[in-house]
């Protein structure tokens, strides 16, 4: 864990045991928070393929659940929208669950638990993953770096070390992030072939018979193929997240009013895009925009969310849910 985590980690304890994480909490004027999750795993032994994806495992999760239900009112989707179209009044602080991408771990891990607390959750389903043999971009890379026998890799004209997997992983993946759509699946291809590695292809989604069995989710086309919309034509973009609502809508009987942006950072966003997801009938459109939400928007509601990371303690959480841990970031970033 870096110096800046635990530092993090080590500022939420003594806020939060302190009291002041409360009184903060009491004294913010009326917002909302949305988490954001990728994986649950059972046990940090089951952590696979890329790890930064993680929030959590079966037990940290479900102090955060508990947490989250004896201590926040958690709404869902269909709530806050009745919230935002004055048609209820709004609470002092909501807070709503989210899970991206579909992996298996949502369904066999995390909902369980969220069922146990009777926690409202939306699984955000990339169409084209679910029931197929066939990994994410980001575990491709993460198992080709993890197996390689090679010490580094020339990427562009820097030398990168592969010892420190960690930091290899995450400096490919920031250049991988860079890369058109149409060139991520050729650089990997040519990645794994440098290293000797031959890249994995399992299931690690849940499949549709899965899926139904989510009862009480709320589902959010995510697209057909998870690409950065702003890296692919806009007619492309238009299809992948259209092409997700009806396969969602079909397999499931059930209206899709969420799309979830991939990455979701502000760069990835198409203003022409949420107004064309908007006329199709999306009610809100999700980002990874770290920052609470106000409840005075318009739609389409674009809706900032908060990644819960697995390195992060249960105080750090609290805060998170509660809204206040962007002042303690701030705080902390500015000393180190």
């Amino acid at each position: 864990m870096g110096l800046v985590r635990t530092a993090q980690n080590l500022a939420a304890s003594l806020i939060w045991y302190s009291g002041l994480g409360r009184l903060l909490h009491n004294n913010m004027s009326p917002r909302f928070t949305v988490l954001m999750y990728h994986r649950i795993a059972k046990d940090k032994e089951s952590i696979e393929y890329f790890p930064d994806v993680y929030g959590g495992t079966s037990k940290t999760f479900d102090a955060q659940m508990r947490f989250l239900a004896e201590h926040c009112n958690l709404i869902s989707f269909d709530e806050l929208d009745d919230i935002l179209s004055g048609k209820k009044s709004a609470p002092k602080h909501a807070v709503l669950v989210t899970f991206d991408d579909g992996y298996k771990d949502n369904h066999d891990v995390a909902y369980p638990i969220l069922k146990k607390y009777k926690i409202p959750c939306t699984f955000a389903l990339s169409t084209g993953f679910v029931g197929h043999k066939r990994l994410m971009w980001w575990d491709q890379l993460s198992y080709v770096l993890g197996k390689t026998t090679k010490d580094s890799i020339k990427v562009e004209a820097t030398e990168i070390e592969l010892k420190d997997h960690k930091r290899a992983l995450r400096k490919i993946t920031k250049y991988m992030k860079t890369l058109t759509e149409k060139k991520k699946r050729p650089f990997l291809e040519s990645l794994s072939n440098e290293l000797g590695v031959v890249l994995p292809e399992e299931r690690v989604s849940m499949t549709w018979d899965e899926v139904r069995n989510l009862h009480g989710i709320t589902l959010s086309a995510h697209t057909v193929n998870h690409p950065i919309m702003t890296k692919i034509p806009l007619a492309e973009a238009k299809k992948e997240a259209m092409d997700s609502v009806r396969k969602i809508e079909r397999e499931t009987g059930n209206r899709v009013t969420i799309f979830t942006y991939p990455n979701g950072k502000k760069a990835d966003m198409s203003s022409d895009l949420d107004a064309y997801l908007h006329h199709k009938g999306i009610r809100f459109i999700l980002t990874t925009l770290y920052r609470e939400n106000d409840y005075r928007i318009s739609a389409p509601f674009i809706i900032n969310r908060k990644g819960v990371n697995i390195q992060h303690n249960l105080s750090m959480f609290r805060l998170q849910a509660l809204g206040v841990d962007t002042f303690l970031q701030g705080y902390i970033k500015r000393f180190l």
